[in-house]
């Protein structure tokens, strides 16, 4: 597990070794000694988009919280969940982050560490994700549901589906209107946020390799799609 820095000139990672690496991407050396925190091995770690904080989480569900500048420690470290750390991120002022550990999906205060918002999941979600203006979160696994990251209440009637495979990657527009979703079925769709519905038809462009990400360009109208053969779609 791997994250950027803003500047795209830093890339931050976690390992088996219960230690976290930063690296130049020019050079592809690593910068300074190996970050050590954790007590077992690390399962994720994310930047902030002010890039002044990052954050990872463990296998024994730990959160820590870290000074970008001074690699230090932000907060006390962070009991999050009883179990290993499935997926964590930022909201986009960098004020908040999002964690999953099985159906467990918790909001904090970054500065604090303290939890703002506690949601449980009917199912076990792997991946989540702000909304571009940081009011609402979408979790998947099978399906995609979406929350609003204040109150923990579902932020549409119903979950985002209609998917024969589960999720592998979700996006949001920059608008916050749309999510595009990649599925185990090797099909790519796009939602309106707000009800749950599609939009269109599946695309059906990955019949033979199943797309791994997508990410939606900064315009919103461009979709890429990193394919399991190692190509790149738009």
């Amino acid at each position: 597990m791997c994250s950027f820095f803003p500047n795209n000139k830093i890339i931050i990672s976690g390992s088996y070794d219960c230690r976290i690496h930063l690296w130049d991407v020019g050079s592809g050396q690593e910068l300074g000694e190996p970050l050590q925190g954790h007590k077992v091995s690390v399962t994720v770690v994310a930047v902030s988009p002010d890039g002044t904080m990052f954050v990872s989480g463990g296998r024994d569900g730990r959160i820590l919280i870290w000074n970008a500048t001074t690699r230090n420690l932000a907060t006390e470290p962070c009991q999050a969940h009883s179990n290993r750390i499935d997926s964590i991120s930022f909201s986009p002022d960098s004020a908040t982050i999002a964690s999953i550990a099985g159906t467990q999906i918790k909001i904090w205060d970054v500065g604090t560490a303290k939890l703002i918002t506690d949601i449980e999941s009917p199912t076990h979600e792997c991946q989540v994700v702000f909304s571009p203006e940081g009011g609402r979160i979408a979790a998947m696994t099978r399906c995609c549901k979406i929350w609003d990251a204040k109150t923990g209440k579902p932020a549409v009637v119903s979950s985002i589906a209609g998917h024969t495979g589960g999720l592998l990657s979700v996006a949001w527009f920059p608008n916050g209107q749309c999510l595009v979703t990649a599925l185990l079925d090797r099909t790519i769709c796009l939602w309106i946020s707000e009800t749950g519905c599609q939009v269109g038809h599946s695309l059906g462009g990955h019949a033979t390799f199943m797309a791994n990400q997508v990410v939606v360009s900064s315009d919103g109208k461009l979709i890429v799609a990193l394919c399991g053969n190692d190509s790149i779609q738009l």
